[in-house]
């Protein structure tokens, strides 16, 4: 895996080193292999790949015109849609750490924000992980399908960081504390769920990065 590390205290995403030679991708414009990354990377996304952002940012941050981008976004179909506003990456959260329960949790959040307006067009593009349940009367909500026994499994992290990892688990009321404060210090708010997320990175990095990607993930994030 490779590591895109962006501004201080912002998101972190990691990126398989096999995006380029990927069927889909590589079958792509470089401008439109541009706007697709864009729309894994860009400060806006969240753990569940559904996200508002309006075409006017887009437009304005990746330097693309708005009826080229309507063009791209054409091409994409089946892989990223965008509607009324929401960009929505197809299996996006499947891809991330699925295994680890703090990750799900992160997701579920960030799924119950989602308008129903938008829950009911992806009932209709039949994208897999959202189903209809009650919300005690307001309507359709978000349902993440049980876990496999198979991911509900314990692992163990890398031998190279398993005292980084013990030290995780052990002080993460520290560890946030810690985010807490380097979020002051560069100027920003406080959010209780990017702390959250960036705790739960670095736990996932244990299992799936070597001990230098980790250092410089957690050096990003003002912990080393």
């Amino acid at each position: 895996m490779e590591i895109l590390l962006v501004n201080f205290m912002a998101k972190t995403r990691l990126i398989n080193t096999k995006f380029w030679s990927d069927n889909f991708i590589s079958g792509l414009e470089p401008l439109e292999r541009y706007l697709f990354l864009y729309f894994l990377t860009n400060e806006h996304t969240n753990i569940c790949g559904i996200y508002e952002i309006p075409l006017k940012t887009i437009s304005f941050e990746t330097g693309i015109e708005l009826n080229l981008l309507n063009n791209i976004l054409e091409r994409f179909e089946g892989k990223i849609y965008y509607y009324n506003g929401w960009v929505l990456i197809r299996n996006f959260s499947k891809h991330q750490a699925s295994d680890n329960k703090n990750v799900q949790i992160g997701i579920e959040k960030a799924k119950a924000l989602i308008p129903q307006h938008i829950i009911t067009k992806l009932n209709t593009l039949s994208i897999p992980y959202l189903y209809p349940i009650d919300r005690g009367g307001k309507g359709m909500g978000v349902f993440e399908p049980k876990l496999e026994p198979e991911l509900e499994l314990e692992r163990e992290p890398k031998k190279e960081n398993l005292s980084f990892y013990k030290s995780l688990k052990k002080s993460k009321g520290l560890i946030k504390q810690r985010l807490r404060i380097e979020y002051i210090n560069s100027g920003s708010v406080a959010d209780e769920d990017e702390i959250e997320e960036i705790y739960t990175e670095l736990l996932e990095g244990c299992f799936s990065m070597s001990k230098i990607e980790l250092e410089k993930l957690s050096l990003a994030y003002g912990l080393r």
